[in-house]
C-alpha cells in the first residue's frame, strides 16, 4: 500500500512540473505574441508614416515642377558631362525645341562655338570654387541657328553624398532689354549730336550777334550823350529805353553764347597772375551804385591772401560780378552783402580752414577738379536777402532755373547766371554751391578753386 502511495507522489510530481513547463511556454507564447502585436502596429505606423512622406513628396515634386513650369526664365539642369537632365517649356520655348529633341542635346549645342570656352572658365572659376556663379551674359543658338542676347547664373548641383553631380541654371532672354538699350543709346547719341550742333552754332554765332547790337548800343549812346544836337525830354527816354533794353539784351546773349562755349568744348582758361584782393575790391565797385540807390549795405572781409594767385582773370570776374548782382537783387532795401576771401588747405581728404575748422562743398566729385592740390581759395557772397528754400538750393544752378519761376515773376533774368558760374568755376578744377538756412535768412554762395601760385 505503502508502495502505491509513493508512486502517486512521484507522478504527481512529475506532472506538476509538466504543468509548470507548460505554463512557463505559455507564458514565453503570450509574450511572442504580445511582442509580434507591438511590432506589427509599429510597421503599421511606420507605413502609415512613410505613406504620408511619399504624399507629401510627391506634393512636392508637384509643386517643384507647377513653379518650374510657370517660370518665364528659362530653367535648365545638366549632369557633369554637359548633357541635359531636364529643363522647363520656357527654356524649350525660347531656343525652338521640344522635350524630345532637347533631351538629345548637350548644352554646348545650344551656344556658339565661341562662348564655349568663355563659360566654361567662368564654371570653373566661379561655380566649382563656391557653387555659383555672378549673373553674366552670353549669346544662345536657337533651332533655326539664329542667336538671341541670354543673362544667366550657374549653380553647383550635388548629390546626397556631397558630390558634384553637375550644374543647374537660370537663363533669361534680355533681347528686349538689349533692344531698349540700343534705342537709348541711339537716342542718346542724337540728342547729344543735336546739343553739340546747337552750342557750336551758337559759338560760331558769337560775332554775327553781338557785333550788331554792340553798333546799337554804341550809336544809341552817341545820340544819348547829345553828340549830334540836343533832344528833347520824350526822346532822350525813349532812347534811353533802348540802350537799356540793348545792354540787357546783349547780357543775355553773352550769357547764352558763354553757355554755349562751354557746352561745345570751346570755352579755354587764359590763366595770368593777379591780384586778388585787387580784382575783387574792383568787382564790388561795380555793385555800389546799384546798392547806394537801394541803401544796401557792402562790406569785405580777406583773410591771408596771397599777393598774387593763377586764374583766368575775366572769368573769375564774370563769376564774382555774377554772384554779386545776384546778391544785389535778391537783398532789400536796408540790408547788407558781405564779400569775402580765403585761403584754405587739404587734411585727409578734406578743406579745412587756417584755424583747422573742416569746411567743403557738399558734392564729393570735388575733389576731382582739385586732384594734387593742397591749397585753395575761397571765396564767398553772402546777403541777408530772400533766402533759399532747401528744395531750390541743387536746382539753381542749372540752365534757365529761377528760384521765382512763374509767369509773372518779380525778378528779371534767364537765369544763366548760376550756371555760368558753375561751369566757369568747374573749369578752373573748383566747386560752387549755395547755403541758406531758409526763406527770408539770406543766402552765402561760396567756390572754392585750387591755389596756383
Amino acid at each position: 500500500m505503502s508502495i502505491v502511495v509513493v508512486l502517486s507522489i512521484g507522478a504527481l510530481l512529475r506532472i506538476k512540473d509538466q504543468n509548470l513547463i507548460l505554463g512557463v511556454r505559455l507564458d514565453e507564447s503570450d509574450k511572442r505574441q504580445k511582442e509580434i502585436a507591438r511590432k506589427n502596429e509599429q510597421l503599421q505606423d511606420e507605413i502609415a508614416e512613410r505613406k504620408e512622406y511619399e504624399k507629401a513628396l510627391r506634393a512636392s515634386e508637384k509643386k517643384y515642377r507647377e513653379l518650374h513650369e510657370s517660370m518665364r526664365d528659362g530653367f535648365v539642369c545638366l549632369d557633369t558631362q554637359g548633357k541635359i537632365l531636364e529643363c522647363n517649356s520656357a527654356f524649350r520655348e525660347m531656343l525652338g525645341f521640344n522635350t524630345e529633341e532637347i533631351q538629345s542635346l548637350s548644352y554646348e549645342a545650344l551656344s556658339p562655338a565661341k562662348w564655349h570656352t568663355p563659360e566654361a572658365e567662368i564654371i570653373a572659376e566661379q561655380v566649382l570654387a563656391r557653387g555659383y556663379s555672378d549673373i553674366y551674359e552670353k549669346e544662345c543658338l536657337r533651332k533655326d541657328q539664329t542667336t538671341f542676347p541670354a543673362e544667366l547664373r550657374t549653380y553647383l548641383l550635388s548629390d546626397q553624398a556631397g558630390n558634384t553631380a553637375g550644374t543647374w541654371a537660370i537663363v533669361r532672354d534680355i533681347s528686349d532689354r538689349k533692344r531698349a538699350e540700343e534705342e537709348l543709346t541711339r537716342a542718346k547719341n542724337a540728342a547729344e549730336a543735336a546739343n553739340r550742333a546747337k552750342s557750336e552754332f551758337l559759338a560760331n554765332m558769337s560775332h554775327e550777334l553781338r557785333t550788331p547790337l554792340n553798333h546799337i548800343i554804341g550809336f544809341t549812346e552817341l545820340v544819348i550823350f547829345k553828340h549830334f544836337g540836343e533832344l528833347n525830354e520824350q526822346q532822350e527816354e525813349y532812347l534811353n529805353d533802348v540802350l537799356q533794353s540793348s545792354r540787357h539784351l546783349l547780357s543775355l546773349i553773352n550769357d547764352v553764347l558763354d553757355i554755349s562755349k562751354v557746352e561745345a568744348g570751346k570755352l579755354e582758361l587764359d590763366l595770368s597772375n593777379v591780384n586778388l584782393k585787387a580784382l575783387l575790391e574792383q568787382s564790388l565797385t561795380m555793385i555800389k551804385e546799384k546798392a547806394l540807390t537801394r541803401r544796401i549795405q557792402l562790406s569785405t572781409r580777406f583773410e591771408g591772401l596771397p599777393s598774387t594767385v593763377k586764374v583766368d582773370e575775366r572769368k573769375l570776374k564774370q563769376i564774382i560780378y555774377n554772384l554779386l548782382s545776384n546778391a544785389a537783387k535778391f537783398t532789400g532795401a536796408g540790408e547788407s552783402i558781405c564779400l569775402s576771401a580765403r585761403c584754405l588747405s587739404k587734411n585727409n581728404g578734406h578743406l579745412v580752414t587756417r584755424d583747422g575748422r573742416r569746411l567743403g562743398p557738399p558734392n564729393e566729385n570735388w575733389e576731382e577738379g582739385a586732384k594734387g592740390h593742397l591749397k585753395f581759395i575761397e571765396i564767398a557772397v553772402r546777403d541777408t536777402g530772400i533766402g533759399l528754400k532747401t528744395e531750390d538750393i541743387a536746382r539753381i544752378f542749372e540752365p534757365f532755373e529761377q528760384v521765382e519761376s512763374s509767369a509773372s515773376r518779380k525778378y528779371q533774368g534767364t537765369g544763366l547766371g548760376l550756371s555760368l558760374c558753375k561751369n566757369l568755376v568747374e573749369l578752373h578744377g573748383g566747386q560752387i554751391w549755395a547755403e541758406s538756412k531758409g526763406e527770408g535768412l539770406g543766402s552765402t554762395f561760396r567756390l572754392v578753386i585750387p591755389l596756383l601760385t
